[in-house]
């Protein structure tokens, strides 16, 4: 078994800078990986973050952050669109970053809450089920 920590504990939002230091901390405290966070999908340098964690002698692990915008059984097909490409950009960083697994809620947007019939429910499920499943073949196709 491995131990790892989420870098939520100490930064968020969690840059490259905050990186090294956070990666000296973990190996010092004995943890096997660092799970990050994919809060955006611009202006964070994966390959570079495998190094540098690498350097440390730890692995990686990734988790998906799904915000409102990110839904993937929203009514509003801009959205599912928005977050498919989200999980997609996920699953490619969480390759480059050595990482065989992306974590989190990923069956809807952290918070979200409604109340739904019986019909409605059974429609947003067999919504997710295609959903997840179409990202899931993308995912083993990376490794993932």
């Amino acid at each position: 078994m491995k131990f790892g920590a989420n870098t939520w504990i100490w930064f968020s939002p969690f840059t490259m800078e905050d990186l090294t230091t956070t990666a000296a901390r973990m190996a010092e405290a004995g943890f096997d990986l660092i799970e990050f966070p994919i809060e955006a999908v611009d202006g964070f340098d994966y390959a570079t973050a495998a190094a540098i964690a690498h350097d440390h002698g730890l692995g990686a692990s990734t988790c998906a952050a799904m915000g409102p915008d990110r839904d993937l059984i929203h009514p509003h097909e801009s959205v599912r669109d928005n977050g498919l490409a989200y999980i997609r950009h996920c699953i490619e960083a969480s390759q480059t970053l050595g990482s065989s697994t992306l974590v989190g809620p990923i069956y809807s947007a952290v918070g979200r809450t409604w109340q739904a019939t019986p019909e409605e429910r059974a429609r947003d499920t067999d919504l997710l089920v295609t959903q997840l499943s179409n990202l899931a073949h993308y995912a083993a196709d990376y490794g993932v």
